[in-house]
């Protein structure tokens, strides 16, 4: 998007927020990538695995970067 754009910056062309779809994750996406069903991830607390609520329907996109800090902060190493 540039600034030209006459929906204002960084608007789509009904004046919604644009959003780089490859940063962000819908839930059915972000659950595979943890492998967990899409219930689960629902159940998540906010405070461990931050979304967005993408419009009022109440759809979730989740950060790509919160799903591999989320899984980070989550692996076991082996004991030495």
């Amino acid at each position: 998007m540039t600034d030209d754009n006459p929906y204002g910056p960084y608007r789509d062309r009904i004046g919604r927020p644009y959003v780089d779809n490859s940063k962000w994750l819908n839930t059915t996406e972000a659950a595979m990538e943890l492998g967990i069903s899409v219930n689960a991830l629902k159940k998540v607390d906010p405070g461990k695995l931050p979304y967005y609520v993408f419009n009022e329907r109440g759809d979730r996109r989740y950060r790509r970067s919160s799903i591999e800090a989320f899984i980070e902060a989550r692996m076991v190493t082996a004991a030495e």
